[in-house]
């Protein structure tokens, strides 16, 4: 190496007294907000030798937090006690010219003789310090290289690096800086920046739309800061609107370069992307709510079907283009949405084994993807090939939820849900009807006993815009508008719509289950004799599945029973055929659902004991397997148990039939609670109760004959008609808060 030259030799006595330290460090736009802690953990994490490598999207304040924990090792000299000093690389396209803009940034003057790394070198061996090298992902590889040389050649000197992937180097610490949380981080952040774009503006007075654009824009910084900036000219108001264009709204004009606008951030990372990875990521883009490996295999452009699809996700998770989440639903508090935690002494993005691993995009970031798409003219396309493999997903997740594990069905439902009503709407607007009824037939299953309701919307849409341009839904979508309207209460509406139903297209099993709704329909309006014959059509057009067939039929086991057209002995020999067929079939759904007929026979029969114990096993059945619509049959039916039992048992059902908003069942604990205080004698309350459902056109056999009894003994008393009046004029809500008042009184009293 060259001898050093007198203006090198002034350059490296200045960093040694320090005067190139904070000095050169560049100036932050404004206070660094949530992100405390992940900068005290990089602090830490910084030792001679080691680099330190921030990685995440752009637009994520990497760079503001490698200033800032650059701030902190110069206030604190015991650290690095020579200094710390940053080295831009943005504008550095090339290996040759990486060495160069560390001299400059670190104030070395280059010999003619001396190589530019030798100058680097000769300003900073033996010193130790922190070296922090701001925006590597262009020139990754050639980066690695050089700080593999330096770092041998420098060991007390330690490199703070940001890049939007891992520079995978032997010594290298990796942390992900994610995304502020929407309802902290980012809400302080966009609240920061607005008072400081306007001293007049008032957080508290748009905290509503400024929690919009925190969530739309996930909590993106960059993203947040170019909309606090648009105050000036529009309200929060206008901004949270008009995000579907953040793209062209999102600009800085003060601002050059790529940092002046959030479609030029973005358009930087993607330009980085391999070919076959911006046709991955844009088609990526029309996943909703997240997406495995199998599902990005599905989406791959025909012209990549030979890649390794894990290896093309892996260089996206690398590249900051796609996040990965875990199998559950990832955690976020306040502490864990600003920064991942520390991945070790090397990047394993890829190296696990991906298999379960779910994936997905920034909303910002699927917003360009679709952007693409569009662009191009593939947007359908993509779209029809992401509803090809969502019909695949929903039949795949209905096979388990009518198995032996409902539960591992339910998980797929609800893991896939977003996507599954994307594709569903998509179907619907294409006017794929054959494709709307398959969706809507195999989502049912799962909709009925998990108490979705959702489904009832799309299939409202459905009918809505096939009468609309003549292409009507089948059966499928009657079930689901039907099962709405139980869930409403309204079990005449429901009853017509299940017949609209029987008259639709449909398969022999979309016929099945029209028929075995109607005739729960039927029961609800009391008229237990229809029920029974409406259920007990004979299904031998059809070959329904095990467990289809063993709810049928111990349902319609159910309606003869309280039609008396069958006695309860008969009843209970077949439901004991029934619970062998369920448990054989291992589905949990069928095997509570027996359990829960037995337990109502036994009770038809006086026997209390097999009652406690039938129903028991229900309940352990719907909560281990989380079973919410069976869950709250059992709570319901316990309500009809005489004096304290049923009043116990009513309030943990009006709790839980209120928290799942099914007002047709809260109509069944109601008039229980009411029953069971007029027996009690309790009669005001019992009569404010059932005055207010006195008019309600549902009337359950069951209870019908200890219900007018009730009124009976109601209208004997000098103010039993008053009492009837005033529960007629209270809304349901304050009903239900009578109701709960009225029973714990009950309660405390016994």
């Amino acid at each position: 190496m060259s001898e050093i030259g007198s203006g090198q030799r002034t350059s490296i006595d200045a960093m040694r007294s320090g005067e190139l330290t904070s000095g050169e460090l560049p100036v932050s736009g404004g206070s660094l907000v949530g992100r405390q802690e992940i900068v005290s953990q990089i602090v830490e994490q910084l030792d001679p030798g080691r680099v330190v490598t921030l990685t995440g999207m752009g637009g994520v304040g990497k760079t503001s937090v490698s200033i800032e924990v650059a701030r902190a090792i110069v206030n604190d000299p015991d650290r690095f006690s020579d200094g710390c000093w940053f080295v831009e690389m943005a504008a550095v396209a090339d290996e040759a010219s990486i060495p160069v803009a560390i001299t400059d940034a670190i104030g070395m003057f280059q010999n003619d003789d001396a190589t530019p790394y030798e100058s680097v070198v000769t300003g900073l061996r033996g010193l130790r310090g922190l070296l922090v090298i701001d925006n590597c992902e262009q020139i990754a590889g050639a980066m690695t290289g050089l700080l593999h040389r330096l770092l041998s050649d420098c060991t007390d000197l330690a490199v703070l690096a940001t890049s939007r992937e891992p520079l995978r180097m032997e010594a290298e610490r990796v942390i992900a800086i994610e995304t502020l949380n929407a309802g902290t981080g980012a809400y302080e952040l966009f609240a920061r920046r607005a008072v400081e774009a306007d001293g007049s503006f008032d957080p508290l007075a748009h905290a509503s739309a400024i929690s919009t654009i925190c969530n739309a824009l996930d909590g993106l910084p960059l993203a947040l800061e170019l909309a606090a900036a648009r105050l000036g000219t529009m309200t929060a108001e206008d901004i949270a609107s008009r995000l579907d264009e953040r793209f062209r709204m999102l600009r800085d004009p003060s601002v050059s370069g790529r940092n002046n606008s959030l479609y030029a951030t973005v358009s930087w990372s993607y330009e980085l992307l391999q070919p076959v990875e911006r046709r991955l990521f844009d088609r990526l883009s029309v996943f909703q709510g997240g997406f495995d490996e199998q599902a990005a295999m599905a989406m791959l452009d025909p012209r990549d079907r030979g890649v390794d699809v894990r290896v093309v996700l892996g260089a996206l998770v690398d590249k900051s283009m796609v996040n990965v989440v875990s199998a559950v639903a990832r955690a976020c508090s306040d502490e864990g949405s600003s920064a991942g935690a520390s991945r070790g002494d090397t990047a394993p993005n890829n190296a696990p084994e991906a298999a379960g691993r779910r994936y997905d995009l920034l909303e910002t970031l699927r917003h360009f993807g679709d952007r693409q798409l569009a662009r191009r003219n593939e947007r359908a396309a993509v779209r029809n090939q992401h509803l090809d493999h969502m019909i695949e997903v929903v039949a795949a997740a209905n096979a388990f939820a009518l198995s032996n594990d409902w539960a591992e069905g339910a998980r797929r439902f609800r893991q896939d849900w977003a996507n599954i009503r994307a594709a569903v709407n998509w179907a619907i607007d294409t006017t794929r009807v054959d494709d709307v009824d398959r969706l809507l037939r195999d989502v049912h299953f799962y909709c009925r006993w998990s108490l979705e309701a959702e489904a009832a919307i799309w299939a409202k849409r459905a009918i809505s815009r096939g009468t609309t341009i003549g292409a009507v839904p089948g059966t499928p979508a009657h079930l689901h508008v039907g099962f709405q309207l139980f869930l409403a209460g309204d079990h005449e509406a429901a009853l017509e719509e299940l017949q609209r139903g029987l008259a639709a297209r449909g398969t022999p099993s979309d016929r099945g289950w029209c028929r075995h709704y109607a005739a729960v329909e039927l029961l609800y309006l009391g008229r237990a004799a229809e029920a029974a014959d409406q259920a007990a059509v004979d299904f031998s057009d059809e070959s329904p599945r095990s467990v289809e067939a063993v709810i049928r039929s111990s349902s319609i086991t159910a309606f003869q029973m309280y039609a008396r057209q069958v006695h309860h002995d008969e009843a209970a020999a077949r439901f004991a055929k029934y619970a062998q067929i369920a448990e054989k079939s291992g589905n949990s759904v069928a095997q509570g659902d027996v359990h829960f007929n037995s337990a109502l026979c036994a009770y038809g029969r006086g026997d209390v004991d097999t009652y406690l114990a039938k129903m028991g096993d229900a309940l352990e059945v719907a909560r281990r397997d989380d079973i919410p619509n069976l869950t709250g049959y059992i709570l319901t039916a316990q309500v009809h148990a005489p004096g304290w039992s049923g009043l116990r048992g009513a309030l943990d059902a009006l709790e839980y039939w209120n928290a799942s908003r099914n007002i047709g069942n809260e109509f069944v604990v109601l008039e229980a609670v009411g029953i069971n205080l007029a027996e009690m004698r309790r009669l005001e309350p019992a009569a404010v109760i059932l005055g207010n459902l006195h008019n309600d056109r549902r009337k359950m056999t069951s209870s019908m004959s200890r219900r007018q009894a009730c009124i009976g003994e109601i209208a004997l008393h000098r103010s039993g008609e008053a009492w009837m009046e005033a529960g007629a004029a209270m809304s349901r809500t304050e009903l239900l808060a009578y109701t709960k008042r009225a029973t714990i009184e009950a309660l405390e009293s016994l």
